[in-house]
């Protein structure tokens, strides 16, 4: 109906006006939509030492150059020269020597060299209303040492342009490729500005004297992928730096110049961005490794303008106009206007553009007459009004540009419109903006006479407001209120600009078009029950007034409000994103019904423009168990602040009122703001085990009334400032954790001063953990916490189990956890089951029922739980600082240098390099004894080593205790923990089996032995790991004693080589010898008999016989093997381990020699380390066969198949021993 009432509008409107309507133009938000604007800009690339510097205009008059150029046109794009001059030699290219002096200002006048260049980049920079998005570094050519012709140009006319080009080289393209490469990492040192894309030749199709490279498509097809190539080689952030196509001089040339000089013309063969893009894209790599597609455009009569030629051949790559201008006239009206116009005009409906610069932005103005070519084209000028005096000067140019860039700038969309009437010397394009919420159509009028325009809006014929901005010989930038029903007139030689703010209204779902989508208009009715379209705009508000409906967000979205009236299920899915703006309206989103469950599977933005807090409303007091959920992919985003509010402002708290909210996605903060998430009144809020808040940098405030519900975190919860005021808990589970990044030191704040507190819960396999290393504790900033240390009740044996345990709060007393903790009998009578270790007694220290001792952090404490009880809960206030525990050497015979200490914080820390480079042990390494540079740990059986190197975690977990060995000369020092190595999702416990990641393909193998006494139900084990990286002796890491034990049957080895008498319970061995190894066997048993089995076993080439002397028998070690002992028997010396392969053992020999068989006629002798031997073998007649002196082993060949005699003796005793054996 609306249409057809607008159609008879038109047709009234023609029939009665008095005069005719030169043209109509017809909007419609729901058209379709084209290319999406990317940015406006310019370039500062000739005479900026005429801006700054000693030869500089003043102060007064460069303060107003910057807020023309780079505040009011409100651009967003610049660009810059990267100077041949940078890197003037290949020495200087190798050992990356920088001449900046082209960059410099010139402050003195003593160096006409210095351009002053970075000092109006930054200007740009600082001064730009939008924020410069595109610093692009433009290469006019090559330095002269990497050129055919030495030079970086033509020295005149006459000098050849087949010359003037880059030496054609695998290894001078390599050298311009590292020249950029070196180019965009000295800039980013020297001034701290990021470049983000690269031009490497200007004009390569135009035989001109200035600096510039002649490149044909077929060089640049050798050039530009090899620069691609090492820019995603660099695999730091020029990585994303893009490549932009050769500038060339036009978008298409009439006429061809070739690649001599003798014609006139004074283009090349390929002479137009359309012709060096179609050749140069045929070649894919080259294709591939162009980002963007570049035109210059300057108004000469030559000059053709086929866009939709190179719209084609750009082939949907973005395409840019780097360079605009009329360099030859002195006009600077509207002419002169009109040429800006035309480029962009067409540019944008024509050639797919996307953005659009002026060559210059800055530069005097200079009358040809008194310096002919001097005339500038740059947007913003000055000039000499003849008494001395600099004035600014804006030429019409500015005002025209100013219509595109402020109206129709970055992230604006080119929009169909429909033309009725004539249109000739009209230039007309329509935009919508990115929230759909405004149209803008510009039309120039190039005529010397006024024309009418009648504007029809055909979804929305009544928009909040229409402005007309015009500028023409009368009127800069005029702007007026006027009304669509108004026939328009257009001044002659104006520029129009119409800006029409859209109403949009209040729009209700219905679902009863054919599909789901937010754009199908059937899915929708306005206020008036009429289906009229969709909302979207910053005025328009979305209902959901049916109970569980699923709607398809299609299409990017922007609302004022999303009101949901009905219950049910509702979910909103799509990869686009909803923006909600609420405008004047301080809900954004309002739930007005109970049981709503809502589900945003699409990403959301929060961006009001008034930036100001703006709320997500659950519920109202009479309602209740609403939810919100943002699904795990898709994106939150906060430019402002969010509230959560749970009940209407000023309703009272009820228990009904209960509503969730649940946070399985990412939340993020728009770039450079900090933003707030706010939980208010009655809540309950989850945040996911998949949540990302790694990219938001705003503030989590929790406050309000929270009984009936508290903050729970599964995921990675990042917030800067972390505040609660009220009576609701941060529960951080054993799968979630808290990194507050918010700095004392920037008056930023992590403080609980409410009657919530942090609660961190831990298990033995995973934990939650809370970081704040930049807080400085005190008392207007402190966190109160409850750390909740999981126990364990029994072990394998089902037998009352300790658990090390450290405290991680500052304040805790025994007296507050006694009564979770087991209560001492018989000699322990009247004492808790918490205690720390002496080393002066080897013996722990139980504390006394009922006193009040303090529990200090980082100090290790043994505690076994009361029936029932599973955990023990400490609570006190976070210590938000770096920690030193006191560790020293007692005076106990076997625990004297042992120390029971623990991760004073509630994360876990970096244990090993693979955690970070440093960490606990390389921090600690002077401290610890040399066979012991790890920690000590129970893992259920017995003391087991985590180390670089050996073990299998690689972080101590939030509230672990653990042994440490000082060195035998320590007398007293510190275990030192720094906030700086706290992390936080790291796994188990040390007595939970969490097998560390892959070995990085290095050659390792592993035999772990363990030792069962099946009378007294323990069991032992030593671990033998054969490594690259390990020798026969003592290696640091490696290799670590044994933690001592009374009492117990053990197993162990000791050193094959260097052994200072330490019982080892990991030794690490050299791979490379797996197969030829006698390493020493020690077991201490308490028992008559053990069982010695081989628990893992991942060597794959190698045998392994157990030799004991004592029994003088020789078995393989492939099944468990029965041993019996005298009472107490220490049996060093006893047993041997051989390591082998393929090898069968012959016979039992005496001492340390063994015979083992290779093949039929080959045997291997082996005997101890250290020993020389000489031997004899005789056949069976007494024949001598073989003489024979080695070390250790040899192998002895073209041996016989009958009884053959060994006579051998070592150096240790001369006495021979004579075997018999015979090779079957």
């Amino acid at each position: 109906m609306i249409y057809r009432i607008f159609l008879i509008f038109l047709i009234v409107g023609i029939s009665w006006e008095s005069y005719t309507q030169d043209i109509t133009v017809s909007l419609n938000p729901s058209n379709t939509t084209y290319q999406t604007v990317e940015g406006f800009g310019g370039g500062i690339k000739r005479r900026t030492e005429n801006i700054v510097g000693a030869n500089g205009v003043s102060s007064t008059l460069q303060n107003q150059l910057y807020t023309k150029a780079f505040d009011e046109l409100e651009i967003n794009m610049i660009r810059f020269f990267l100077h041949h001059t940078f890197i003037e030699s290949q020495t200087e290219l190798t050992n990356s020597t920088y001449n900046w002096t082209y960059y410099e200002t010139n402050t003195n006048g003593n160096n006409g060299n210095k351009k002053g260049v970075q000092e109006v980049l930054q200007a740009a920079i600082d001064n730009s209303t939008v924020g410069i998005d595109y610093i692009i570094a433009n290469a006019n050519s090559a330095p002269g040492w990497m050129k055919q012709n030495s030079n970086h140009k033509r020295s005149n006319s006459s000098d050849p342009v087949s010359t003037n080009r880059l030496i054609d080289t695998d290894a001078m393209r390599d050298n311009y490729s590292n020249y950029i490469l070196k180019f965009l990492e000295g800039f980013k040192s020297e001034y701290s500005i990021d470049i983000t894309d690269v031009s490497i030749t200007n004009e390569p199709d135009f035989k001109n004297t200035y600096e510039s490279m002649n490149e044909t498509p077929s060089d640049l097809i050798k050039i530009i992928p090899n620069l691609k190539t090492k820019l995603t080689a660099t695999g730091d952030w020029r990585s994303s730096v893009r490549i932009i196509s050769p500038e060339t001089s036009g978008i298409s040339v009439s006429g061809s110049g070739g690649d001599s000089n003798n014609s006139s013309n004074n283009r090349l063969d390929v002479s137009s961005t359309q012709s060096y893009i179609t050749q140069m894209f045929q070649d894919t790599d080259t294709k591939n490794a162009i980002d963007v597609v570049a035109t210059h455009t300057y108004f000469y009569s030559n000059n053709g303008d086929d866009w939709a030629s190179l719209k084609t051949a750009a082939d949907s790559k973005p395409v840019w106009v780097t360079e605009s201008g009329n360099l030859k006239s002195e006009d600077i009206g509207m002419d002169d206007a009109a040429h800006y116009a035309d480029k962009i005009t067409r540019g944008f409906n024509e050639g797919g553009l996307t953005a659009y610069m002026t060559h210059l932005l800055i530069e005097e103005h200079v009358d040809s007459d008194d310096d002919p070519g001097a005339d500038s084209s740059a947007l913003v000028t000055w000039q000499d009004d003849g008494a001395g005096n600099n004035t600014l000067m804006l030429p019409k140019r500015y005002y025209v540009f100013k219509h595109y860039s402020t109206l129709t700038g970055k992230n604006f969309k080119r929009i169909q419109n429909t033309q009725t009437g004539s249109s000739t010397d009209l230039l007309i394009s329509s935009f919508i903006s990115q929230g759909n919420d405004e149209l803008v159509l510009h039309v120039f009028n190039e005529s010397n006479s006024s024309k009418t325009l009648n504007i029809g809006l055909t979804s929305d014929p009544n928009p909040i407001s229409v402005q007309h901005i015009i500028t023409d010989s009368s009127n800069d930038f005029s702007s007026s209120t006027i009304s669509l029903s108004n026939n328009l007139t257009l001044s002659a030689n104006s520029m129009n600009s119409f800006v029409i703010t859209l109403s949009n209204g209040t729009y209700t779902w219905t679902g009863a078009g054919e599909n789901t989508n937010w754009t199908n208009s059937n899915n929708w009715i306005n206020e008036d029950g009429d289906i009229t379209g969709y909302p979207s705009g910053s005025n328009a508000v979305a209902k959901i007034a049916q109970a569980s409906q699923s709607i398809t967000l299609d299409t990017d979205i922007t609302l004022k409000q999303l009101n949901i009236t009905a219950s049910g299920t509702h979910s909103i899915t799509g990869s686009n994103t909803l923006t909600l703006v609420g405008a004047s309206w301080a809900k954004i989103l309002a739930m007005n019904s109970s049981g709503v469950d809502l589900t945003f599977s699409c990403n959301v933005t929060f961006d009001n423009p008034n930036d100001v807090s703006r709320d997500f409303q659950l519920g109202k007091d009479s309602q209740n168990a609403n939810t919100v959920t943002f699904a795990q992919n898709y994106t939150l985003t906060l430019a402002d602040h969010l509230d959560f509010t749970f009940i209407n402002s000023g309703e009272t708290i009820s228990a009904g009122s209960k509503h969730q909210v649940i946070f399985n996605g990412i939340v993020a903060s728009s770039s450079g703001t900090n933003t707030d998430i706010k939980f208010e009144d009655k809540h309950t809020v989850t945040i996911g085990s998949a949540a990302d808040f790694s990219g938001f940098n705003g503030d989590i405030i929790i406050e309000g009334d929270n009984s009936t519900g508290d903050v729970t975190v599964n995921g990675a919860l990042q917030t800067r400032e972390l505040s609660m005021d009220g009576v609701s808990d941060l529960i951080i589970s054993t799968t979630g954790s808290v990194t507050a990044t918010g700095s004392t030191a920037s008056s930023q704040v992590v403080e609980t001063t409410g009657s919530g507190v942090v609660v961190v819960k831990t298990s033995n396999s995973s934990s939650g953990s809370f970081i704040a290393q930049n807080i400085t504790a005190s008392a207007t900033n402190s966190i109160n916490m409850k750390f909740e240390r999981a126990l364990d009740a029994t072990n394998s044996n089902s037998a009352t189990e300790w658990t090390l345990v450290s405290v991680p709060v500052v304040g805790e007393n025994t007296d507050d956890i006694e009564d979770a903790l087991a209560a001492g009998s018989g000699g322990n009578a009247g004492k808790r089951a918490i205690g720390t270790f002496n080393n002066d007694t080897g013996a722990y220290v139980y504390y006394d029922d009922g006193a009040s001792q303090t529990l200090s952090v980082g100090t290790g404490l043994a505690v076994t739980p009361a029936s029932g009880v599973t955990q023990v809960d400490f609570e006190g206030t976070f210590k938000a600082e770096d920690t030193d525990v006191s560790v020293g050497k007692g005076t106990d015979a076997t625990y004297g240098e042992w120390n029971l200490v623990g991760n004073p914080f509630p994360s876990y820390y970096y244990l090993t390099t693979t955690a970070g480079n440093n960490n606990f042990i390389t921090e600690n390494t002077n401290s610890l004894a040399d066979l012991n540079q790890g920690l000590y740990a129970w893992d259920g059986e017995q003391w087991t080593p985590q180390s670089e190197s050996v073990g299998s975690k690689d972080y101590i977990a939030p509230g672990e205790a653990f042994f440490v060995k000082v060195p035998s000369d320590f007398n007293t020092g510190n275990m030192s923990f720094s906030q700086n190595y706290t992390t936080v999702n790291q796994g188990a416990n040390f007595n939970s089996g969490l097998a560390r990641g892959s070995s990085e393909n290095k050659r390792e193998a592993t035999l772990k032995i363990k030792v069962h006494d099946n009378q007294n139900n323990t069991v032992s084990w030593t671990k033998l790991l054969f490594s690259d990286k390990a020798t026969k002796g003592i290696d640091k890491g490696l290799d670590f004693a044994m933690f001592p034990e009374k009492n117990k049957s053990l197993v162990y080895t000791k050193l094959v080589e260097g052994d200072k008498g330490d019982g080892l319970v990991v030794q690490g061995l050299p791979f490379k010898n797996i197969n030829d190894l006698i390493v020493p066997l020690g077991i201490s048993s308490v028992s008559s008999t053990l069982e010695l089995t081989m628990d893992q076993n991942t060597m794959k080439t190698s045998y392994v016989y157990l030799q004991d002397k004592r029994e003088n028998t020789f078995v393989e070690f492939d099944k468990p093997i029965t041993i019996d002992f005298e009472e107490n028997e220490n049996s060093e010396g006893r047993f041997y381990l051989h390591f082998t392969n393929n090898l069968i053992p012959e016979l039992p020999t005496d001492g340390d020699l063994r015979i083992f068989k290779v093949s039929e006629d080959e045997i291997k002798l082996m005997g101890d380390y250290n020993t020389n031997y000489k031997a004899q073998i005789f056949d069976f007649t007494g024949r001598l066969i073989k003489e024979i002196e080695f070390k250790h082993q040899i192998n002895v060949d073209e041996l016989g198949k009958g009884m053959q005699i060994l006579k051998i003796k070592s150096d240790i005793n001369n006495e021979i021993t004579t075997k018999k054996f015979i090779l079957k």
